[in-house]
C-alpha cells in the first residue's frame, strides 16, 4: 500500500484536494446528524463496547441518505475506552444493521456469522430482525462469549 502510494506521488495532481474530496467533505446536515449519533454514545465497560444508533425518523428529519453514514463507524472506532465500537442503524424495512469495528481483542467475523453476518476479525456486521434494545443486547451477551441464538 505504502509503496503504491508513493508511486501516485510521482503523478502531477493536488493530492492534498484528493484527500479532502475523499476524508473531509461533509454536508452540515451530515454534522449535525453525527452529532445526534454522537449524543446517544453508550459505553459499556464490563462489554469492552461502545456503540451508537440512528433511526429511519433521524435519517428523514436530517435529509440524509443512510449510505451517507456509513463512515459514522469511523468516527465511533476511535473511542480508547473501549475494544469494540458499533454503530447500530435502523433500515427502511424496521431492521437494524449492526456495524463493527475491534481493536483486535474480539473477533468479529465470528460474532457477526453467528448473526448471520460476515466480515472479518477486525470489520463486521450483520442485519438484526430485532428490535434496538433486544439487538444491543444479544451483541454484548456474544461479545462476553455467551450463547446467542441466531
Amino acid at each position: 500500500m505504502l509503496r503504491l502510494a508513493a508511486e501516485l506521488r510521482e503523478f502531477p495532481f493536488d493530492h492534498a484536494r484528493l484527500a479532502q474530496v475523499l476524508y473531509e467533505d461533509n454536508g452540515v446536515a451530515y454534522l449535525r446528524l453525527l452529532g445526534t449519533a454522537l449524543g446517544r454514545l453508550v459505553h459499556e465497560p464490563d462489554d469492552d463496547l461502545v456503540w451508537a444508533y440512528l433511526t429511519q425518523a433521524d435519517l428523514a428529519d436530517a435529509g440524509v441518505r443512510a449510505a451517507e453514514t456509513d463512515d459514522l463507524i469511523d468516527v465511533i472506532r476511535t473511542t480508547r475506552e473501549a475494544d469494540v465500537a458499533a454503530v447500530v442503524k435502523q433500515q427502511r424495512d424496521g431492521r437494524f444493521k449492526v456495524s463493527m469495528r475491534s481493536r483486535g481483542a474480539h473477533d468479529l467475523a465470528t460474532i457477526a456469522a453467528g448473526f448471520g453476518g460476515g466480515g472479518h476479525r477486525l470489520a463486521a456486521g450483520y442485519t438484526s430482525r430485532r428490535g434496538l434494545e433486544e439487538t444491543v443486547q444479544r451483541l454484548k451477551r456474544a461479545l462476553r462469549g455467551e450463547p446467542v441464538e441466531p
